[in-house]
């Protein structure tokens, strides 16, 4: 087995096995002045105390895309760009609403047409009309109602992909820079519905898998996945899994590593292999995890999209048949926890629209 595929499978091997007990090996601990300031060790918050820590599955291709070195973000040709499909997806809904607001416009053109045949404001409408046009009004009516609806249900679809858009943002910030939005900031409210979709993925074993189709925006998410992924595969999780397994042997400690039992030097070799491993792979481990917290809840936002449109379509847009589908859908089980508590998300949106 060569160089490359022995550190790939270690890579596998430590989200599997290491990812559940990363929290006991690594504590806020470490000394500060051992090597970046303090601030560089700042974590994004994890959930809840207790919460059961799941693993991370990599499927085999991914195992392969680690060893040929795909996800290297310096090499931007041909890759999925989350700018450009976050742009295409927003020009599109745009030009979605755009579309049913002139179809709108229309059909009222061609209602003010017909009401112009009636000539008398004390007869009803009906009776002043042939069959033939009381039929066409009916019918336009609904379709009026229905593209009303559907310019709704775009302005919807494009917030929800500029939520998205901050909820990727934050992610990568607390990544990058140990920065997260505190309370009180307009994104704070951004942080906590990531978090809470988070929470419900950190209670089962987190499979990450390839986009249904294409370059989208979806797509463009599980790249930057890669990448975190990627970054973990430079880190030398050997170090660390031989230091802990040493400093557990020496003072019989269980899985976490109390740094104040340890003398000097074993603190100094505990802070380095933090400092250069551990830490940045907690850090990678929750970037995967906020990241796909985000595609699951980028999925229920795409679901909701499609069959509300297709109630609103399907009713001659009455707004009281929009969500009867997905409702329905809900009862049956059709989908996990995860895409169900992103659906109550987008929903509670919906009626408050905290999330501008």
């Amino acid at each position: 087995m060569n160089k490359v595929r022995e550190h790939a499978c270690l890579v596998v091997f430590w989200l599997l096995i290491f990812s559940g007990s990363l929290d006991a090996q690594v504590s806020t601990e470490v000394n500060p002045q051992a090597g970046s300031p303090a601030s560089s060790l700042r974590t994004p918050a994890g959930p809840k105390v207790g919460a059961p820590k799941a693993a991370i599955v990599i499927p085999s291709k991914e195992i392969d895309k680690l060893q040929r070195g795909s996800f290297d973000s310096s090499e931007s040709e041909g890759v999925c760009l989350f700018r450009d499909q976050l742009a295409a997806e927003l020009d599109r809904t745009s030009g979605k609403k755009a579309e049913s607001g002139s179809k709108a416009a229309e059909i009222l053109n061609a209602i003010d047409t017909i009401i112009g045949k009636a000539k008398r404001a004390d007869i009803p409408l009906s009776k002043q009309l042939a069959p033939a046009d009381v039929v066409m009004f009916n019918n336009m009516q609904e379709d009026l109602k229905t593209q009303q609806v559907l310019v709704l249900l775009e302005r919807r679809r494009n917030r929800d992909i500029q939520v998205i858009n901050r909820m990727v943002a934050i992610g990568d910030q607390s990544y990058r820079y140990g920065i997260e939005p505190s309370e009180g900031h307009p994104d704070f409210r951004v942080l906590s519905a990531l978090r809470l979709v988070r929470e419900a993925l950190e209670k089962k074993p987190l499979q990450i898998s390839s986009p249904t189709s294409g370059c989208t925006l979806d797509g463009s998410i599980y790249e930057l996945e890669g990448e975190a992924i990627a970054r973990i595969a430079k880190l030398n999780l050997a170090s660390l899994d031989a230091v802990s397994n040493q400093l557990r042997i020496k003072y019989k400690m269980g899985p976490r590593i109390e740094r104040e039992q340890l003398n000097q030097d074993d603190q100094q070799d505990w802070d380095d292999v933090s400092r250069d491993v551990a830490i940045p792979a907690k850090r990678a481990r929750s970037f995967l995890l906020d990241l796909e917290a985000a595609r699951n809840i980028l999925r229920a936002s795409e679901i909701i999209y499609a069959t509300d449109s297709a109630d609103a379509s399907s009713s001659g847009g009455k707004m009281s048949s929009v969500g009867l589908t997905m409702s329905r859908r809900i009862e049956a089980n059709e989908f996990d926890e995860t895409i169900v508590a992103s659906i109550g998300l987008w929903r509670l949106l919906n009626e408050t629209d905290v999330l501008r």
